[in-house]
């Protein structure tokens, strides 16, 4: 069974970009984006986020990956 830092790279590598809110409705679900995030950062890759607001005025933050990082991840498939 893959860790949830490895299903936040691969969903970052397939679909671009993933919030803290669709996070927790993955299926598995994956709890505390930020953490795994923060983790996934320590281990050397680059993923910026950006804050966005909701209708009603609650924040949330979307995560992509980088460039050079997509490079590094396609070069090992």
């Amino acid at each position: 069974m893959l860790s949830q830092n490895d299903r936040v790279l691969i969903h970052l590598w397939e679909r671009g970009e993933l919030s803290s809110l669709a996070a927790p409705r993955l299926d598995p679900p994956i709890m505390r984006l930020a953490s795994r995030v923060h983790e996934i950062r320590k281990a050397g890759f680059d993923i910026p986020g950006r804050s966005e607001k909701t209708t009603t005025g609650g924040r949330y933050t979307v995560y992509t990956l980088s460039a050079n990082d997509l490079e590094r991840i396609e070069g090992t498939t």
